[in-house]
């Protein structure tokens, strides 16, 4: 016997074995498609196995509540990890999801921070090169902006040219 079962007496015990089989059959039809719900407790779907298999033994109820557990699951991570682990208890799996789900969870909160560190050393990399290659189209602008004219030839003395500029008579 099980928790529920020695928890119910008498007639609501009788009433728990003698489900009709159609109804049994509503059930199981129940169990397969079920998916899992946000506000769903454990001992709710350990119930509905239950009134499936009312006459089933305590092996063959926690092997059926096992797979109903996983199948259930939104999740296709979770589900996949959860067959990996082969859980012989409900209780295992549900642990086994819980932990998968914090740890994924972890992940997925470390990746957010990495990729913010990358994305702000890109930035700040950004601004850096758009600084640099500015100050450099700046130099380059005023390095091919005419000369001032502010030297002295050395030969004839004027301003405005050097020696090597003046256009001698032939």
């Amino acid at each position: 016997m099980d928790v529920s079962e020695i928890s119910l007496r008498g007639q609501a015990l009788e009433i728990l074995q003698s489900i009709p089989e159609e109804q049994q059959n509503v059930y199981q039809s129940q169990i397969k498609s079920r998916q899992q719900r946000s506000n769903e407790s454990e001992y709710e779907r350990h119930q509905l196995i239950h009134l499936a298999y009312p006459q089933a033994p305590k092996e063959f109820l926690e092997q059926i509540g096992i797979q109903t557990f996983i199948d259930g699951l939104v999740d296709t991570e979770t589900q996949q990890a959860l067959r990996l682990g082969r859980h012989t208890k409900i209780s295992d799996a549900l642990i086994a999801a819980m932990e998968f789900k914090a740890a994924e969870e972890a992940s997925r909160s470390y990746k957010h921070l990495v990729k913010q560190v990358k994305f702000d050393e890109c930035q700040s990399l950004e601004d850096t090169i758009k600084k640099m290659v500015r100050e450099t189209l700046n130099e380059m602008e005023q390095s091919n902006s005419p000369p001032k004219e502010t030297r002295r030839c050395y030969k004839c003395g004027r301003i405005g040219h050097v020696q090597r500029k003046i256009q001698e008579p032939e």
